[in-house]
């Protein structure tokens, strides 16, 4: 039986848990209704559009109660989207997704009235720079969200798929795919690996992520995710599939892959000659990234015969004075970056860009003129930083920070050698990652070799 007792019951008693109980009379029959909500998820307002059609409920005296919600839900409240709940649990689901629940004595099922009105920001300008393209990004609202997805891809063939996730706190996520386009296989693993969700509910990209990967140990990411409307319909038009999770203000995308990580939405706002070009200086500062640190401790430490003497020169000049070895300076500095990267974002703004200016330019400049360090290394790993925040994708640029490092210590041991087989590990780790079936690294394996053919390299 579903009841209003039944429910705080369930519910341990919350204080928040309100009710409002009508008796309705139609001569000497008489009946008693019950409505309760979650205040602050249920707008105050609205109750009246619900009790106003209750009061004026016309029953016979011999109808049972399950009878008499039966005519509400398909003749006094057609304009409410409605649903069934047939038992305790189910009520207290919708209860807490904001419905409020209609019940009666002595009855097997409720209604849930659809009335969530929760205060979340407004719709305002994304945080992603944005140098074309439109300027509204995603909230914490899971019904705007899917609006402004509606909005930007006006097409009858985008179809969005709820699920609840979650056992003790369930959360909404929906999957939102071109039906003529996107792979229905992989949408389907999705729906029942989401449905097999065991834990306490989604609050992040990583329990998603982990629970619908295949690679746990892996480093670079199987989803995207971005904040801004435009880019998401990019990608549902290419066959992606958007997951819209509620109260969380981005949307992912999956399957990603490495191509499609280097991509910018302002790619396609461009002429395609300027867009081919700065794609291009994309996949350079990727490789100058993730290789320059090493391939400098390699080339200091086995390699002298590769530099040309006059910048062997003044490489010699840069080092006099220094005490410690070259491999040292580059980790120090490196380290010394993250470190700095990290306390600017933790930091309020402007204390943040305080720190990174007396971090970037008072102490590099003070520990080259106290020899700690030479001018060569803060060059290098400037421009290994640099170089690392072109990436549209910051999943990507954390990534090759890890790997970056890794590959810089086998140069330590191997040098050029070492370097090489650093370069060949990571590219047997990323061969090997997939989303369901779909190669992490397509189109550049898995095509045939036609990948310059494809939106990769070149913007087609």
């Amino acid at each position: 039986m579903v009841d209003f007792l039944s429910i705080q019951k369930y519910l341990h008693e919350p204080s928040d848990l309100s009710s409002r109980k009508l008796n309705l009379k139609n001569g000497d029959a008489s009946i008693d209704i019950n409505i309760c909500y979650i205040e602050g998820l249920v707008g105050s307002n609205n109750m009246q559009f619900l009790i106003a059609p209750l009061l004026r409920l016309d029953f016979p005296s011999q109808q049972q109660s399950e009878q008499i919600l039966k005519a509400l839900q398909f003749s006094h409240l057609p304009q409410c989207k409605l649903t069934e709940a047939n038992s305790v649990r189910d009520a207290v689901s919708q209860l807490l997704l904001g419905c409020a629940i209609i019940t009666t004595q002595n009855c097997d099922i409720a209604l849930c009235v659809d009335m969530r009105e929760v205060q979340m920001r407004s719709v305002s300008e994304s945080s992603e720079n944005i140098i074309k393209g439109a300027k509204d990004c995603f909230v914490e609202s899971f019904r705007v969200n899917t609006a402004l997805i509606r909005a930007h891809y006006i097409s009858p063939d985008l179809h969005i798929k709820e699920v609840v996730v979650g056992e003790s706190v369930s959360t909404v996520v929906a999957l939102a795919y071109n039906i003529e386009h996107a792979d229905l296989d992989i949408v389907d693993a999705i729906v029942k690996k989401l449905q097999e969700f065991k834990k306490r509910g989604v609050f992040s990209s990583a329990d998603l992520e982990d629970h619908l990967s295949r690679h746990k140990n892996k480093i670079f990411p199987h989803m995207t995710y971005t904040e801004r409307p435009d880019k998401v319909v990019a990608n549902i038009n290419e066959g992606k599939i958007a997951i819209i999770v509620d109260n969380v203000p981005y949307v992912y995308v999956v399957p990603a892959t490495f191509a499609m990580m280097m991509q910018a939405v302002e790619d396609y706002s461009r002429n395609y000659i300027v867009a081919s070009f700065t794609r291009l200086l994309r996949y350079c500062s990727f490789l100058i990234s993730l290789t320059l640190p090493a391939l400098y401790i390699a080339i200091m430490l086995f390699h002298h015969e590769m530099i040309p003497r006059d910048l062997a020169i003044s490489l010699i000049a840069s080092k006099e004075g220094v005490a410690f070895p070259t491999p040292f300076e580059v980790f120090f500095m490196l380290m010394s970056f993250e470190i700095l990267v990290e306390a600017g974002l933790r930091m309020p703004k402007a204390i943040g860009q305080a720190v990174s200016i007396v971090g970037g330019l008072v102490v590099g400049q003070a520990a080259v003129a106290a020899s700690f360090i030479s001018s060569s290394v803060i060059v290098v790993v400037a421009l290994t930083a640099i170089a690392g925040f072109t990436a549209p994708d910051q999943d990507v640029a954390n990534a090759v920070k890890i790997w970056r490092i890794a590959i810089a210590l086998l140069a330590w041991m191997a040098g050029l050698y070492g370097m090489v087989l650093g370069l060949l590990i990571v590219l047997t780790f990323v061969s090997r990652m997939g989303f369901m079936h779909e190669s992490f690294m397509y189109p550049f394996a898995n095509s045939g070799g036609k990948f310059l053919k494809k939106d990769t390299l070149i913007r087609n």
